[in-house]
C-alpha cells in the first residue's frame, strides 16, 4: 500500500506504526517540530523511529549540498538534532549513533 501525504499532516491514526524511517529527507521539512510531533502521533507506544541524517553543521563535506541543493534545507549541528528530539518528543529511551561517511576523503 502506498500512501501519499506530508509530513506535517501525516494521513494515519495514531499509535499505529512500529517502526518508522527516514532517510535522508528530514533536513527538507520546513517544520521539524510539527513533523516530529506527527511522527510520534502515528508511532506505536512502543514503536521505534529511525531519522538517518548525512547533512548536519558538524559533518563539513557535506555541508557543500547546502547550495548545491537550491532548497532550503535545516543545517543543525548533532547535538542540536539530539536536544530537538529530547525538547517535547521523546517518550522513553532515545540512542543516537554516528556512522563515519568514508566518501568524503575520496579525492
Amino acid at each position: 500500500m502506498y500512501v501519499w501525504g506530508s509530513a506535517t499532516q501525516i494521513p494515519w491514526e495514531e499509535n499505529f506504526f512500529d517502526k518508522m524511517l527516514s532517510v535522508e529527507s528530514f533536513y527538507y521539512y520546513p517544520d521539524q517540530d510539527r513533523a516530529l510531533a506527527e511522527l510520534f502521533r502515528v508511532m506505536a507506544p512502543r514503536g521505534r523511529m529511525f531519522i538517518l541524517i548525512n547533512l548536519y553543521r558538524d559533518n563539513e563535506y557535506s555541508l557543500q549540498w547546502v547550495d548545491k541543493l537550491k532548497v532550503p534545507v535545516h543545517v543543525r549541528s548533532a547535538a542540536e538534532y539530539v536536544e530537538l528530539l529530547l525538547k517535547q518528543h521523546v517518550r522513553e529511551r532515545r540512542s543516537t549513533c554516528k556512522f563515519l561517511d568514508d566518501t568524503s576523503d575520496a579525492g
